[in-house]
């Protein structure tokens, strides 16, 4: 019923993955869907083993990749 607070943050850095993947799919080089597949896999992977380090470990990777990949916000000037 109640979850740690780094499954929490996890599980929402992999939603907003996801969700990144989806709007972007068709504007993404392939190599960096595969990455953030990869990454979020790991992330997976971390939570499942209840792993507190590795999980904040790989959910600040995936984090970095999706700052890397995302497109920068327009000024509303």
């Amino acid at each position: 019923m109640f979850q740690p607070r780094y499954i929490k943050h996890s599980h929402l850095l992999i939603r907003h993955a996801e969700k990144l993947i989806r709007y972007q799919r068709d504007l993404l080089p392939e190599t960096a869907l595969m990455e953030l597949g990869a990454q979020i896999a790991k992330v997976r992977a971390a939570m499942a083993a209840r792993d507190a380090r590795a999980t904040h470990e790989e959910s600040e990777r995936l984090d970095a990749l999706l700052t890397a990949h995302m497109p920068p916000h327009k000024d509303a000037a």
